[in-house]
């Protein structure tokens, strides 16, 4: 017999959180319009400016920008080299999580920064387009792009464009995952390794959990289905 779900406890009361994060959900959550719901870039500047308030180490690393063309997708890219790679190094892709709405360079570089400093392998960021300004699949079209344009430019970034790994969080997991098929499909480019963190794969929202947990936190129940 299925277990009937019972409400989580009330985030902002509840004294197993940290208090840290409790005053952070209870930033995100003070607006009768979710953060979320707002214009871009609006949502994105609010998340990016809670994380802010904690100083995130850098160290190790060098960044900077492009943008590309490729196969008609004009894709902002940001290039992290580690200050000590390896004798020719390869490349991870990475695909920032955020349901496909708050994420991008600015609160996952240090994410980025420690895979990085790791691994000594140079890290391309795909800053792709958000919702609602763009819809599937151009995020989709955007990484593949970028995976692309990198198989045939890496000398340009000091790496070796046939030794690429794809890695992404959350949604970002989601989009690497379904950028290894579109790869294998499409016949090229390789792809040497994926990593998927914390992948989303269920565009339901439908389970135990979300229903436990699925409001007054973050990654609301609402808020996954809003992205989906």
């Amino acid at each position: 017999m299925a277990q009937q779900a019972v409400a989580g406890p009330n985030p902002a009361t509840d004294d197993r959180i940290d208090p840290q994060v409790r005053a952070f959900l209870n930033e995100i959550n003070k607006d009768s319009t979710p953060f979320w719901r707002l214009p871009q870039p609006k949502p994105q500047e609010i998340f990016t400016a809670l994380q802010n308030k904690t100083q995130v180490d850098m160290s190790g690393v060098t960044v900077t920008d492009r943008t590309i063309n490729q196969d008609g997708q004009e894709v902002k890219l940001y290039i992290m080299t580690p200050e000590h790679p390896a004798a020719k190094p390869g490349v991870v892709l990475f695909i920032h999580g955020g349901v496909w709405i708050i994420g991008n360079f600015a609160n996952h570089k240090r994410l980025l920064r420690d895979l990085v400093v790791e691994s000594g392998q140079v890290g391309v960021f795909v800053e792709y387009t958000p919702l609602p300004e763009a819809r599937y699949p151009t995020q989709m079209d955007q990484a593949y792009a970028a995976l692309k344009w990198i198989a045939a430019h890496g000398n340009e970034i000091g790496a070796d464009g046939s030794r690429i790994a794809v890695a992404g969080n959350s949604v970002g997991g989601d989009m690497t995952a379904a950028l290894a098929l579109m790869a294998k499909d499409r016949k090229g480019p390789k792809i040497s390794y994926q990593v998927l963190m914390i992948p989303a794969t269920d565009a339901s929202v439908d389970t135990a959990s979300y229903r436990d947990f699925g409001t007054g936190r973050f990654l609301t129940r609402a808020f996954m289905a809003y992205g989906w």
